[in-house]
């Protein structure tokens, strides 16, 4: 067994070292450095440029290195023979320029001296901010080129002024340019009272602003022109403190912009979100935060159309949602709008204040309630009308009993607002009748009128028609918020003086009609309903009658 074994050392010995030597030839890795002296890169590891012989099936090979600028190079790395990925690496070209404030230590001591440097030509150029204190130029750090990304060491990198006017970054003309990316870093205006624009992305397209800290600025983040397309902006801070400022203005034909994660401290009456104008289109907000004290937290504007807002959170502004007339396609999911609050004469408070628009909210959090509702005409609700459970055609007339409450059990799909009743009239009508007419629910226990809230009641001295066999209508003080859920419309008479038009017999069902004997007519009904005694018979004819959001919950 020993001989045997022996006569096999020398071919595992021979199969270690082939092994070893194929490693080393393959996995070393390809380091590079840059001599920005003498524009040179040297290779920190040239055993790669050894042909890797003794590997089955082919060898590795480098090469295509550049020293055309300092801090520029290209690689064009391919491996065969031993190596799972056979594919080419290229590393295309990167223009690579540092600042810092200590002399000689970077490129440039300022930024605007590295943009100049950067061109057109020059693509993609990376410019690199180490941590420091810089000041913003007269006119603004302006871009006149594309691909161009300007990455920051966190707020630690700040650039700051006290300009009262102008813009802070923007683009150097009108033309569109793409693919920049302004990252990791702070702009600060502190120029006190201003009407200044931090950021004018104007003509930036497929562009990236991240990870920024702003404030001071009337504007912080500002576009309004129709070169201003598919940009981006995520995970940024930022406060203004002036009258009448925007953390985030969308202007006209600004389309397909998309902002997540921005979290905005507002002014008292300014807005954190104006999407406004004409041909504003595709506009995306995903978990942004409207910090306490805007006047508005989102305010959709004339004419704009196709918005998403996912999850956002209004924190106790004046205005939670407000949209304008001439405006469609715009969706709320999820998120959550604080109580509205006001502070300094502001105007509110108002949850959502709809001007005519049309929208729609997806289980999204109003005041502490879950609200589903949609408006798909200026200012008519999904469900304009809605009709009890039993509602046949009314035949003939049915004399009122004074003290005698007579419900009807209705569904209410969505959440929705309701202004008030109608029902039917008879024969008997007097301009002199009175009747109270209420809401209750939504019942915690379907079909049953015993323990339901009152909702809302209205008392009416008068026939709001004095002819016989004609709807009468009687409207709630106010407009009210009716949860989507299960109802009972309520109407009491004050004499048997008065009568309505009733539906015809039907076989009774689960309580959808029902009454209570009071004893005397009141103008006050329970506040947690009786129990009902359902029927088949005299029924009235109601509907309640359903109007646009209200301006608060």
């Amino acid at each position: 067994m020993k001989q045997r074994f022996k006569q096999f050392i020398p071919a595992i010995i021979f199969a270690l070292l082939f092994a070893a030597t194929a490693y080393a030839q393959v996995s070393a890795p390809n380091y590079w450095k840059a001599n920005t002296a003498s524009s040179t890169i040297s290779p920190i590891n040239p055993s790669l440029q050894v042909p890797c012989a003794n590997i089955v099936g082919g060898c590795g090979s480098g090469g295509g290195v550049s020293t055309s600028s300092p801090n520029t190079w290209t690689a064009t790395q391919q491996f065969s023979g031993g190596v799972t990925d056979t594919s080419s690496t290229h590393i295309v070209p990167t223009y690579t320029y540092s600042v810092c404030q200590q002399v000689g230590e970077c490129d440039y001591t300022t930024l605007q001296a590295a943009l100049a440097q950067a061109s057109s030509t020059q693509v993609p150029t990376l410019i690199y901010v180490h941590a420091g204190t810089y000041s913003i130029p007269a006119g603004g750090f302006q871009i006149c080129s594309s691909d161009l990304t300007i990455n920051g060491d966190g707020y630690g990198t700040l650039f700051t002024t006290t300009a009262t006017s102008g813009p802070e970054f923007l683009m150097c003309d009108a033309t569109q340019r793409s693919w920049i990316t302004l990252q990791n870093f702070k702009l600060q205006n502190a120029s006190g009272a201003n009407s200044s624009t931090a950021i004018d992305f104007d003509h930036f397209a497929l562009s990236t602003f991240q990870n920024l800290y702003v404030t001071g600025s009337n504007y912080n983040f500002y576009a309004s022109s129709t070169g201003s397309l598919y940009d981006k902006f995520i995970d940024n801070r930022d406060t203004v403190s002036t009258a009448g400022a925007y953390n985030y203005f969308v202007g006209k034909s600004v389309n397909n912009i998309y902002i997540e994660g921005a979290r905005s401290g507002p002014s008292n009456s300014g807005d954190c979100f104006g999407i406004y104008g004409q041909g504003t289109i595709d506009v995306t907000l995903l978990n942004d935060d409207c910090e306490t004290g805007a006047q508005l937290a989102i305010d959709i504007g004339n004419g704009v159309h196709n918005v998403g807002i996912y999850n956002f959170y209004s924190e106790a502004n004046a205005i939670g949602f407000q949209i304008a007339s001439n405006t469609y396609g715009v969706g709320v999911y999820g998120g959550n709008f604080d109580l509205a609050t006001t502070t300094g004469g502001q105007s509110g408070p108002e949850e959502i204040n709809n001007l005519g628009g049309i929208f729609c909210f997806y289980n999204v959090t109003v005041n502490f309630k879950n609200f589903n509702h949609c408006e798909t005409q200026p200012n008519i609700p999904q469900y304009s009308w809605i009709q009890p459970f039993m509602d046949a055609v009314p035949t003939s007339n049915a004399t009122a009993t004074a003290g005698v409450m007579i419900g009807l059990e209705l569904n209410n799909p969505t959440d929705g607002f309701t202004s008030g009743l109608t029902w039917v009239a008879g024969s008997a009508t007097s301009t002199n009748a009175s009747y109270t007419v209420a809401l209750y629910g939504p019942l915690t226990t379907r079909d049953t009128f015993a323990s339901s809230s009152l909702l809302v009641e209205n008392t009416s001295n008068t026939a709001s028609v004095a002819s016989a066999n004609f709807p009468q209508t009687f409207n709630w003080a106010t407009s009210t918020f009716m949860p989507a859920g299960l109802y009972y419309a309520v109407i009491e008479f004050a004499s048997t003086s008065q009568d309505y038009f009733r539906q015809s017999n039907q076989f009774m069902t689960n309580n959808w009609c029902g009454s209570n004997t009071l004893g005397a007519y009141t103008t006050t009904l329970p506040v947690s309903g009786p129990a009902f005694t359902g029927t088949g018979s005299n029924c009235p004819s109601l509907q309640l009658i359903m109007t646009s959001v209200s301006n608060t919950l």
